[in-house]
């Protein structure tokens, strides 16, 4: 009877340790992909800046 309460304890224990792990793999490719993004956003928001300084500028 021990192995089987040990088996049965155990088994929800390894299920959601995978879940976890799985979990915290797809939040890291996520992150990733967002740390792209956000060069990406900064580059635009850059040229906007610009854009509308120049624009200032033009306009005194």
């Amino acid at each position: 009877m021990p192995p089987l309460f040990a088996i049965g304890t155990g088994l929800p224990v390894v299920f959601f340790g995978v879940l976890i792990a799985a979990g915290v793999t797809a939040v890291s490719r996520w992150i990733n992909n967002l740390g792209k993004a956000e060069k990406i956003m900064r580059i635009i928001m850059a040229i906007v800046f610009i854009g509308v300084g120049i624009f200032y500028l033009t306009q005194i």
